[in-house]
């Protein structure tokens, strides 16, 4: 059977956020397998990482950029590059996720480059808000409101609420991004 391009789905995900966030660490989850290196250790993804996810019960397919974490310390010429090459896949994406487990003063300023970039029309994509180390909330009715804090600072397509090591809410965050990707055939 063919797919044709109205009735499948098919597009790239970027997965941005600060280091140590788990963004590498959803990504192996979601394909099944090891391909992104994880680390307790800063820096650990210095290079853009694909990861190709093919859904045959929702014929779609899922284009995974894991990125570098948004490090915040521009003062070497590492972190300049890591910084650039995680906000230079902002464009050119179907769906772009920003992973986060805290809303610090980092968490804020990379939602201000998404409104930036948002507002300058460098990128008109669906941003999913991915709340990552839920299992790390002692009192799980402080997840709500912050959520709902997440959700004032930035017009998101959805947050999606995960624990990537345990994981727990993955396949919601999968049919969430399906929901987002065009209609187009396979890569």
């Amino acid at each position: 059977m063919s797919k044709s391009k109205s009735k499948s789905k098919c597009g790239y995900v970027g997965i941005i956020g600060q280091p140590n966030v788990g963004k590498s660490t959803i990504l192996n989850k979601i394909l099944g397998q090891k391909i992104s290196s994880t680390s307790s250790k800063p820096a650990t993804t210095r290079h853009q990482i694909i990861g190709v996810l093919t859904e045959e019960k929702d014929n779609a397919q899922l284009v995974f950029v894991d990125t570098p974490g948004i490090s915040f310390d521009k003062k070497t010429a590492l972190n300049r590059y890591l910084n650039k090459a995680a906000l230079d896949v902002i464009t050119g994406m179907n769906v772009l996720l920003i992973v986060m487990s805290s809303l610090g003063e980092k968490e804020r300023s990379i939602i201000e480059s998404l409104k930036r970039a948002r507002q300058n029309s460098e990128i008109e994509v669906p941003v999913i808000a991915v709340i990552n180390k839920i299992d790390l909330f002692k009192d799980k009715t402080q997840l709500l409101p912050f959520m709902q804090e997440v959700s004032s600072l930035f017009d998101f397509a959805s947050l999606v609420p995960i624990s990537a090591k345990n994981s727990d809410g993955l396949d919601d965050l999968v049919q969430q991004i399906i929901n987002y990707l065009p209609n187009d055939s396979f890569y």
